[in-house]
């Protein structure tokens, strides 16, 4: 017999606990034997993922992360590698995990070490709120643009469109066969007070309900920096840390949990009600059609 809905595995994501920030470091110094024994010492690249966690997926508040990564990518890039020279990979995006939605910014440098990496992302996040507040009205109306037209660009091949229904059915669990048509309504109603709102209270650092890891791998050439002695830091470099503190954490609902088919709140923009298909032409010598039955003969 099939497993129950109960009995099927799923795919959950860890609840990271607010106003704490986990650094997961990965050097030759630390790491097991094996490990280290099947490292590539000729790699020159230091790398980090800084990832703020802010909540369950759903509207609005997806995309307001959507927007947010939208409006800093651009300037990211320009402070980060064009400025600072950190690395040519410089990458600012939404990330989504079973069900959970954040932001994520990500470097690779081959001059600077992980830990010094993250701290030139924390430094630029700072500036966020001020860019979001000096934003031209024309053009955070724009960027909010730019993002509708994404999501209601068509599929140019089919496994585009294959895709986005599956990941409807396996990744994100929510049959929300109109995510991108529903997702724009919602875009298109957006405020740049909405959009500081939500960075203030996910993602600024002074945030009590901030959620943050920051994954850091070292370079054979760049020496461990010593650990942080920030009290809100925990840092976790053995691999059986991690899994210990993993156990210790609350679970995020799985994928679909409670998303609504349809919500009161929220509808899909107006459409215009499709157009009849016009008749097929008769083919030659072909009876006439036989007369629809009205009510009266129906019911008779």
């Amino acid at each position: 017999e099939p497993l129950s809905l109960s009995e099927r595995p799923q795919n959950r994501c860890v609840q990271l606990d607010a106003g704490t920030e986990l650094w997961l470091r990965q050097h030759a110094d630390i790491c097991p034997p094996l490990q280290r024994e099947h490292s590539n010492e000729d790699d020159v690249n230091s790398a980090v993922e800084l990832y703020l966690q802010a909540g369950k997926d759903g509207r609005p508040l997806t995309m307001l992360v959507e927007l947010i990564a939208q409006i800093v990518s651009k300037s990211a890039e320009q402070q980060l590698r064009t400025e600072e020279q950190l690395g040519y990979i410089v990458w600012c995006t939404l990330r989504h995990d079973a069900g959970v939605v954040g932001l994520r910014v990500i470097i690779q440098s081959s001059s600077r070490d992980a830990q010094y990496l993250d701290e030139r992302i924390e430094a630029f996040l700072e500036t966020v709120p001020s860019l979001i507040e000096e934003l031209a009205p024309d053009d955070f109306a724009d960027y909010r643009q730019a993002l509708v037209d994404m999501k209601l660009e068509k599929d140019k091949r089919l496994r585009e469109e294959t895709a986005r229904w599956w990941q409807e059915i396996v990744p994100h669990a929510t049959r929300d066969f109109e995510r991108s048509a529903r997702d724009a309504d919602v875009l298109t109603k957006l405020t740049q007070p909405q959009v500081l709102e939500c960075w203030q209270t996910h993602f600024a650092r002074e945030s009590k309900t901030r959620r943050k890891i920051s994954s850091q791998t070292f370079a054979p050439h760049h020496a461990l920096p010593p650990p942080p002695s920030a009290p809100h830091i925990v840092l976790l470099d053995a691999l059986e840390d991690q899994l210990a503190y993993k156990r210790s954490l609350a679970l995020w609902p799985a994928p679909g949990a409670g998303w609504p088919r349809t919500s009161p709140t929220e509808s899909l923009p107006d459409r215009a009600p499709a157009a009849p298909p016009p008749p097929a032409p008769a083919a030659a010598g072909a009876l006439p059609a036989p007369p629809t039955c009205g009510p009266a003969l129906a019911s008779s």
